[in-house]
């Protein structure tokens, strides 16, 4: 029977006898930070509109696979896009926050998107945000976006 590595193992392996061979953890995820942000979604609010939800500092990196947003009260038919200018679906592509939603959290990666597999260090302060991608809304909803990044 043949083993599979990640690479992440093998630097560990190889640092047990080789301190200078010890990876970077940061690299591999370690210091996860949170930012928890709500952000009003209007009755009113239709295709294209934005909600703009935090800036991340230079060298963030999103884990979407950790990312939900959540409405307080079914806002009725709503799909979000969330993610960055140069991006407007990096991190979620046509979320669904409908009627379920408003009963538990909507994970960012319901909707694979390149970022949950190989996510990219901001080189910049970027604005996060979420664009109204379908929409029949038919109540005000506080939607609740947590939002997890590693530094470095």
């Amino acid at each position: 029977m043949a083993d599979y590595s990640s690479a992440l193992y093998t630097a560990q392996l190889a640092a047990i006898t080789n301190l200078a061979a010890a990876p970077n953890l940061r690299d591999y995820g370690g210091d996860v930070r949170y930012i928890h942000a709500k952000v009003t979604l209007p009755s009113t609010a239709s295709a294209a509109e934005l909600l703009n939800i935090c800036y991340l500092p230079i060298g963030a990196r999103v884990i979407p696979s950790l990312c939900t947003v959540q409405p307080s009260v079914d806002p009725g038919a709503c799909t979000l896009d969330i993610g960055i200018s140069t991006n407007p679906d990096a991190y979620a592509d046509g979320i669904d926050i409908g009627a379920s939603a408003a009963a538990a959290p909507v994970r960012f990666d319901t909707n694979l998107c390149a970022q949950a597999l190989t996510p990219d260090k901001l080189t910049d302060e970027t604005l996060v945000y979420a664009t109204v991608a379908t929409e029949t809304i038919t109540t005000e909803s506080v939607l609740t976006f947590h939002i997890a990044y590693t530094l470095g």
